[in-house]
Formats: structure tokens, C-alpha cells, sequence
């Protein structure tokens, strides 16, 4: 932290869509050949080691972590699929109808997972591990393509719909990029932005001055619980 950041390049035979951090620390990416990749930081964070993988029949077009090391993977035939820790399929969702462009985990240590695709549809699912199966519990239709993902810390599902624009909580915010951005860095840029102000608003209402909470907040690295108990303390 404050150092100077550094360009480390994982190599792949062709392009990378999507990438997660899991949850045991290992990076997963995945590319147009359908091929996952999962790398372990080097000793010392010099930099990742390959150290194992799987391919799908579809390209990779979204990655999201599950408990233990296992991940979500969607891609162009439609399917939400889960995986272990050391990548060996475990669930496998029958095709929507639609590319699925992005899979997001609900919270760190959840398995619960949201898809979004080209059909507009926001769908949430139930991912456990074997024996348990895969579940589809809801699906939110949005005006527009769902090309981003992003949970906030309170579980809201912020979305980026192509021209229809960004949905969080139930609203909508016109948001605008440039040609040739990455558009999930922004909807997570937009949605921090939008979460913590959230968090601010939520501790404004309770009576604590601004400047104050604020503070507390970036104290317990914007934790509204902990920030609360710092302010009552």
C-alpha cells in the first residue's frame, strides 16, 4: 500500500473476459477459448504461479468467487456452472436462452450467485456445494443488456444496462463511460461512490454529524456495524 504499483502479465493463448480473487487468495481468469486459469501469488507477491485450471465448451465471460476456493463461470451457451477448488465442475444450470455476460458472488463466503446476460435479466442463485443442487431462486428484469455486476456491503445488486443505465436498490442513476473503458470497473467505481454515500446517509439520519461519521467510517473500512460502535463508544 503506496507503493508504486507494478505491471505483472499472465500470458494466455487468447483473450482474457473475466477474472475473480478467490476466496483462498488464488486469481482466476478466463478466456475466449474457454479456458480457466488459476494462479497462486508467488512468495513474497512477486507474482502468480499457474497451478491448475479447466476448460468449458463456451467462451469465459464472467468469474465469481464461491466459499473455499471455488468459483462461478458463465459464458455464451447460457449456463451458470460451479466449481471446486481445484476446478472440477460441480453444478451446471440448463442454458437461459441467452449469453450470460457477468456472474457476481453475493457477499464474500456466500453461495449465492447473480447472472446478468443479453436477455436483460438479473437472475439469483442458490450455489452449495454437492450434494446440494443448483437453484435459481429469482429473476429481475432490467430495460436493458446486463453487462456489469457489483454487490454492495449491504446486499443491494447494482446492475450497468447498456443505454437503459445503472440500477441499484430499486432506483436508477444515468451513468456515462467511455468507448473502450471496462465497464465492470466502472459500475464498481459508480457503485462504491453510491454505497458510501448510502453508508454516510445512514449514520446522518441517526443524528451524528457528517465529518464525524465519515471519519468513522474510514476508520472500520466503511463497516456501518463497526462504525456505529466506534461512534457510541
Amino acid at each position: 500500500a503506496g507503493g508504486e504499483a507494478e505491471c505483472l502479465v499472465l500470458k494466455h493463448e487468447q483473450a482474457v473476459l473475466a477474472l475473480a480473487l478467490l476466496d483462498d487468495g488464488r486469481l482466476a481468469t478466463g478466456a475466449g477459448d474457454g479456458k480457466v486459469t488459476l494462479w497462486t501469488p508467488s512468495a513474497g507477491g512477486a507474482g502468480f504461479t499457474e497451478s491448475g485450471g479447466c476448460r468449458v465448451s463456451t467462451p469465459v465471460r464472467g468469474l465469481a468467487p464461491l466459499p473455499g476456493g471455488g468459483f462461478g463461470q458463465v459464458g455464451n451457451d447460457g449456463v451458470l456452472r460451479s466449481f471446486s477448488s481445484d476446478a472440477v465442475e460441480q453444478h451446471a444450470s440448463a442454458p437461459c436462452g441467452a449469453y450470460l455476460l457477468c456472474v457476481a458472488a453475493l457477499g464474500r463466503g456466500s453461495h449465492q450467485l447473480a447472472t446478468g446476460g443479453d436477455d436483460g435479466v438479473v437472475r439469483l442463485w442458490a450455489a452449495p456445494p454437492p450434494p446440494s443442487a443448483l437453484a435459481c431462486l429469482q429473476e429481475l428484469r432490467t430495460p436493458g443488456d446486463v453487462y456489469g455486476l457489483c454487490v454492495l456491503p449491504g446486499g443491494e445488486i447494482f446492475c450497468a444496462s447498456d443505454e437503459a443505465g445503472a440500477f441499484m436498490g430499486g432506483g436508477s442513476a444515468q451513468i456515462y463511460w467511455n468507448r473502450g473503458d471496462d465497464i465492470d470497473s466502472v459500475a464498481a467505481q459508480f457503485a462504491m461512490r453510491n454505497g458510501r454515500s448510502a453508508l454516510l446517509a445512514q449514520l446522518a439520519a441517526m443524528g451524528f454529524e457528517a465529518a464525524r461519521a465519515q471519519a468513522a467510517l474510514e476508520r472500520a473500512g466503511w463497516d456501518v456495524d463497526a462504525a456505529l460502535t466506534m461512534l457510541l463508544g
